[in-house]
């Protein structure tokens, strides 16, 4: 998204649109892969987020507004610093339980 501002700022539109894309492609992919049983309230919460946030890309890619760009850079960082307070041996527990759900096909 950083790279997406600078192109705003060069006027070069079709790399801003590239790079908006692949971020909103990112936040979508983070969206799916929500597990709504076992994150609850959470996961609804997070789905009305990134999906907030792919709008606002898309509010910012049509009118080149940086603001917008920068209000999602810093919803994501909080999401980012709340991931990373969590233990790594946590966060692979949760991976490993993922997986499995997924291997029998939940």
């Amino acid at each position: 998204m950083k790279i997406a501002k600078i192109n705003i700022e060069n006027k070069d539109l079709e790399n801003k649109s590239k790079f908006i894309a692949k971020a909103t492609t990112i936040i979508d992919t983070l969206r799916l892969s929500l597990d709504y049983e076992a994150g609850g309230e959470i996961s609804v919460n997070l789905s009305d987020l990134y999906r907030y946030m792919s709008e606002r890309l898309l509010e910012a890619s049509i009118g080149n507004d940086i603001a917008k760009i920068d209000e999602v850079i810093d919803l994501l960082s909080g999401i980012k610093g709340a991931w990373d307070k969590i233990s790594e041996s946590d966060r692979n527990a949760a991976y490993t339980q993922m997986q499995n759900k997924t291997a029998i096909g939940e």
